[in-house]
């Protein structure tokens, strides 16, 4: 039997489905967790386009008619794409602290310069296995975790390193513009990944709801009933015909 409505959440870089469990039960509408890379695909070589159609069909197995998207930081970039790619599935799409390009660029050259470099390194070493590990748990614990309890610290800790497509980040979106969906931006004033300014940047492209929250970059774990209630918010807001169905 196919689900009406239903959110789909998109992990940000390096996490994964674990992510939301402080969220999901705390939603109104059925949930999915969308995972980017499928059974096997090499992480290195997938292109936007494919990791986006696995998230296509997540929805479609998941047997959705209609998804409000919540994608948090790089997943903005494939919650654009699906956005065109996808429209009949997409009712709405909630962006949290999400990387938001413009048409036909990348996501990375959205970024403050110093930023994009940075991140570029870190894709290269990555792709070629070189990943300095004590590194990147260091900026995990200083960029992700200052917020956070000691439970989620340690899961960020321990895992929040997942390979992502390198597409993700150097590929350029589709130059097609960005659809007439109803966007809420949910800007993160603590977020020390991405900064409150650039947020605001993100939102203005796309012409988005903006809401805020005093919240570090994870969210969904610093702040899951205060984004729980947001995201409650808006599916009575895009759905107002549709009953609503705790899990």
């Amino acid at each position: 039997m196919r689900n009406a409505m239903g959110f789909v959440l998109i992990h940000g870089g390096g996490l994964e489905s674990w992510v939301w469990e402080r969220v999901i039960p705390q939603l109104e509408l059925p949930a999915i967790t969308a995972h980017r890379i499928p059974p096997a695909a090499n992480w290195k070589m997938l292109s936007l386009e494919e990791c986006t159609r696995f998230v296509e069909r997540q929805i479609t197995d998941a047997e959705m008619n209609k998804a409000i998207i919540v994608a948090h930081s790089i997943g903005g970039v494939i919650a654009r794409e699906l956005a065109i790619l996808a429209p009949q599935l997409v009712e709405g799409i909630v962006f949290l602290s999400a990387n938001v390009p413009i048409a036909g660029k990348s996501s990375l050259s959205t970024l403050p310069l110093a930023q994009r470099i940075e991140l570029a390194i870190g894709q290269w070493l990555a792709k070629w296995n070189l990943t300095p590990v004590k590194a990147v748990q260091r900026y995990i614990a200083e960029t992700l975790c200052h917020d956070l309890d000691a439970a989620a610290t340690r899961q960020m800790l321990e895992r929040g390193t997942n390979p992502e497509p390198t597409a993700l980040f150097f590929e350029p979106t589709s130059r097609f513009p960005f659809p007439n969906v109803p966007c809420t931006y949910v800007k993160l004033t603590n977020d020390r990944a991405l900064h409150p300014s650039v947020q605001e940047q993100m939102a203005a492209r796309i012409n988005a709801n903006v809401v805020t929250i005093a919240s570090g970059h994870t969210v969904m774990l610093s702040c899951p009933q205060e984004l729980a209630e947001v995201l409650n918010r808006v599916a009575h807001d895009v759905l107002p015909c549709a009953k609503l169905t705790a899990q």
